[in-house]
C-alpha cells in the first residue's frame, strides 16, 4: 500500500535534525554536541541510535518539560549565555541665564573618553531598580538629589560602547537654578562637574559654553553617544511643553514668582522669545481660568519700574478654595443660589419670577416708546 511504502520509507535510512541548545560552543561531549550544532539522528539499526533516543537527547538538551519550575530554576546556568550592561545617564537642564537653557555635564576622569564632558550617570547595580540607580548616580557624581526626574529613553547601539555591550537607560532631570548651586564638584568617577548653556546652531547641532570658565566645545566632541541623548531630550521637553505644566519645574519658587518668571522658563525650554501680550493672554487661558495658578495678592516692581503681580501654582486644575478644603460641599454661592431661586419655578403662579420680571420691563419699554410718540 502506498501509506505502508511512507512509512517503510521512514524507517530505513530516514534522519532526524535536531539543534542543541544545551552547553557552549566547543564543549560538546560523546552524548552532548557543541551549541548551535546540528546531530543528524537516523532512526535504522544501521544509524547506531534508536528512534526511542530521539525523545530523550531533545528533551534533556533543549529542556526537561515535565521538571518544576523550582528544579528548572535550580538547575539554570545564566553563565551560559552573554549578558550586555546597564547603564542609567541622567541629562540636568536648567536655566543659568534668563531665557537660557542650559544643562549639567561631568568631565571624565578615566577611560574610555577620558577628559571628555559626558552626560552624569553609571552602572546599574545588580540590586537596585534604574530610578535608583539614576538618582544614585546623579548624586554620586555631581551632589544633586530630590529633582523632577523622568525616564527618557533606551539607547542601545552596539558599538555605543568601546569597553563591551552596554545599554543605557537615559533620564531627563528639571532643576531650579538655585538648586544646582553648590552641586558642580567633582565625585565618583567624574574629575569635575559644570554647567553649560545649549546653544542651537543653524544646522539644529548643539554648542556647549560657559562664560565664566571660558569653555566651549560642540556635541562632537561629547563622550559616547551622549549628543543623540541631549537631543531626544531638547524634543521631548519642547513637546511636553505643549500639553504639561513641566516648564514650572525651572522656576525658583512654585508659589511666588513674576508672569516675566514664567516666560522666560518657556523661552529657555522652547528655544523660541515670546511676545510678553501674546504669552500673558495664552497662560491666563491654560492656567489661571481654570484654577491651575492665581494671583497671590502681592506685587513687585520690574525693571522698567511697574508694579507687577506675583503667582502662585496651584496644581493641574484644582481651584485654589476646593484645594484648601478638599470637599465640596455642594453648598450653592449667595449670588448663585439668588439666581437659582429666581429662576425656580413657582408651583403656585405657574410661572418664574425672572420670567415676570423681564416681562414687565417689556411692557415699561413699549410704553415709554408709546409716550415719546
Amino acid at each position: 500500500m502506498q501509506t505502508g511504502k511512507k512509512q517503510a520509507g521512514r524507517t530505513q535510512g530516514h534522519c532526524a535534525a535536531v539543534r542543541v541548545k544545551r552547553g557552549r560552543a566547543g564543549e560538546g561531549t560523546a552524548n552532548q554536541a557543541p551549541e548551535g550544532d546540528v546531530i543528524n539522528i537516523t532512526d535504522s539499526p544501521a544509524g547506531g541510535i534508536a528512534a526511542n533516543k530521539v525523545h530523550d537527547i531533545s528533551g534533556s538538551l533543549a529542556g526537561n518539560t515535565t521538571a518544576t519550575e523550582e528544579e528548572f530554576l535550580k538547575n539554570y546556568r545564566p553563565g551560559d549565555y552573554e549578558r550586555p550592561s546597564v547603564t542609567a545617564d541622567t541629562l540636568v537642564f536648567t536655566q543659568t541665564k534668563r531665557g537660557e537653557l542650559s544643562l549639567l555635564l561631568v568631565r571624565r576622569g578615566r577611560h574610555p573618553f577620558q577628559g571628555h564632558w559626558a552626560l552624569p550617570g553609571g552602572f546599574v547595580n545588580i540590586d537596585e531598580s534604574l530610578d535608583a540607580a539614576a538618582r544614585r548616580e546623579l548624586f554620586e557624581e555631581t551632589g544633586l538629589a530630590d529633582i523632577y526626574m523622568e525616564q527618557l529613553a533606551t539607547f542601545g547601539e552596539v558599538a555605543r560602547d568601546p569597553r563591551m555591550r552596554v545599554i543605557s537607560v537615559a533620564y531627563l532631570g528639571l532643576a531650579p537654578k538655585d538648586s544646582l548651586s553648590g552641586c558642580c564638584r567633582a565625585g565618583d568617577d567624574a574629575k569635575e562637574a559644570c554647567l553649560f548653556q545649549v546653544k542651537e546652531r543653524a544646522d539644529g547641532s548643539f554648542v556647549f559654553m560657559n562664560e565664566e570658565r571660558v569653555i566651549m566645545f560642540s556635541e562632537s566632541e561629547l563622550a559616547f553617544d551622549h549628543a543623540k541623548i541631549i537631543h531626544e531630550g531638547v524634543n521631548r521637553i519642547r513637546g511636553k511643553l505643549n500639553y504639561t505644566d513641566i516648564a514650572f519645574e525651572l522656576l525658583e519658587d512654585k508659589s511666588a514668582f513674576t508672569m516675566a518668571d514664567l516666560r522666560a522658563a518657556y523661552e529657555a525650554m522652547s528655544g523660541t522669545p515670546y511676545p510678553a501680550s501674546n504669552f500673558t493672554r495664552n497662560i491666563t487661558t491654560r492656567y489661571i481660568k481654570p484654577g491651575k495658578m492665581a494671583e497671590t495678592g502681592d506685587w513687585v516692581m520690574a525693571g522698567n519700574g511697574m508694579k507687577v503681580a506675583v503667582y502662585e501654582y496651584l496644581g493641574y486644575g484644582v481651584p485654589k478654595e476646593k484645594k484648601k478644603t478638599g470637599v465640596d460641599t455642594g453648598e450653592k454661592e449667595p449670588e448663585k443660589a439668588e439666581k437659582a431661586d429666581r429662576n425656580a419655578h413657582n408651583p403656585e403662579t405657574g410661572t418664574c419670577e425672572n420670567k415676570k420680571s423681564s416681562a414687565a420691563g417689556r411692557v415699561q419699554k413699549s410704553a415709554g416708546r408709546k409716550n415719546r410718540r
